[in-house]
């Protein structure tokens, strides 16, 4: 089972990547679920993401981070052996450390093959979120093993070039690129497999 963490801060684009990552995986007959962590008692995005005929799990009324690390593990281990998935897709709350989770998860010795995790920057928002949480921001940047910048379309490339060079500063070991959204089934496809490797 492969653990791919999606992080960002709340609408970057997480769902949508998480979906479009999934479209990918299904595609290779890889056995997807999707988990995701809300802040609050409703799982605003469930609806959303089991229009796409995938299993969706939930951690709900906490963060990841503070009071559910003991959840979030026995979560894992359930969906391994009741769904034995190739992938595990999960969305934690926009204000999660994603070090933090990966290291609960090793330390608990959650059976995953590999973990990494996916970093969705807000290009409109970077400098003011950076502004207002910096430690937060700079910290989901470093764990990034790739960063995608979404919203690029709301920019100019200037402003997007500028975003880029700052990711590459803060983690030069994680390849940056340009979200997929809005593009063609064809050349979605084509992005997430430079990102996965196939």
């Amino acid at each position: 089972m492969r653990l791919i963490l999606f992080s960002g801060f709340l609408g970057a684009g997480k769902t949508v990547s998480i979906l479009s990552a999934s479209a990918y995986l299904r595609k290779l007959c890889r056995r997807v679920v999707i988990l995701e962590n809300e802040v609050g008692a409703v799982a605003y995005d469930e609806a959303l993401l089991k229009e796409d005929d995938v299993e969706v799990r939930n951690l709900l009324a906490g963060c990841i981070c503070c009071t559910l690390s003991l959840e979030l593990v026995e979560e894992l281990e359930r969906i391994r052996r009741e769904h034995a998935p190739d992938v595990v897709l999960f969305e934690p709350t926009g204000i999660a450390f994603p070090d933090r989770i990966l290291k609960v998860v090793r330390f608990a010795g959650v059976e995953v093959e590999s973990a990494a995790v996916v970093t969705i920057v807000d290009a409109e928002r970077y400098e003011s979120i950076l502004k207002v949480a910096p430690h937060l921001a700079e910290s989901q940047i470093a764990a990034a093993d790739v960063l995608l910048i979404s919203k690029t379309d709301l920019v100019t490339a200037e402003r997007a070039a500028a975003v880029a060079a700052a990711l590459a500063a803060l983690n030069p070991k994680a390849p940056v690129k340009a979200s997929p959204f809005g593009l063609p089934p064809g050349d979605a496809f084509t992005f997430w497999e430079g990102v996965f490797g196939g």
